[in-house]
C-alpha cells in the first residue's frame, strides 16, 4: 500500500508571514492539528501544529495575532513522497517521533498529509483485509509517545 492511497489530499496551508491567530482559526474551521507552511514559490518550508501554537502563545505571553508563524514553525521538515510504501512512512514517524508527515513531491510541493489516524482508519475497509496489522500502528504510536528518558532506558 502506498502513502498516496491513505493520505489526506485536501490539506489547508498557511504562509510564512501569517500569524498564529490565523493559523489557529484555519485549524479550528477545518478540524486539523497541523498546517504545512508554504513559501511564495509554493515550496513547503515547515509545519506548525496546534501544540506549537498553544506553547508559543503561553510561553511568549503575547497575543497570537502578534506572533508570526516564522517565529514558531518547525523548520526541520520530516516528510515522505506519495509513492512511498506505508510501512516506510510509519518507520519515519517512529524514528522522528511525529504523528503526521507532509507528503511532498520531488520539488517539495505539497501533495497531502499522512497522519497516524489516516493509517489506523483508512488501511482497513469492509471489502478487503487490512494490509497493515493493528500491531503496526500500535508499535508506531508507542515509539512516538515515549518520553526521551524512556527511550534512553530501552
Amino acid at each position: 500500500m502506498k502513502v498516496k492511497d491513505v493520505m489526506t489530499k485536501d490539506v489547508r496551508i498557511c504562509g510564512i508571514n501569517d500569524n498564529l491567530a490565523s493559523a489557529a482559526r484555519t485549524m479550528w474551521v477545518n478540524d486539523c492539528g497541523i498546517l504545512p507552511i508554504v513559501n511564495n514559490e509554493g515550496i513547503t518550508v515547515g509545519v506548525v501544529t496546534d501544540r506549537d501554537i498553544c506553547m508559543a502563545t503561553g510561553s511568549k505571553d503575547r497575543r497570537p495575532s502578534g506572533i508570526a508563524i516564522a517565529e514558531v514553525m518547525m523548520r526541520q521538515l520530516y516528510s515522505c513522497p506519495p509513492e512511498a510504501d506505508i510501512r516506510e512512512a510509519l518507520q519515519i514517524m517512529r524514528e522522528k517521533r511525529v504523528r503526521r508527515l507532509p507528503v511532498l513531491d520531488e520539488n517539495k510541493r505539497l501533495c497531502g498529509i499522512l497522519s497516524l489516524d489516516d493509517v489506523a482508519v483508512k488501511t482497513r475497509t469492509a471489502d478487503k483485509p487490512a494490509e497493515l496489522s493493528a500491531e503496526d500502528v500500535e508499535i508506531t504510536l508507542d515509539a512516538i509517545c515515549r518520553r526521551a528518558s524512556q527511550l534512553e532506558a530501552a
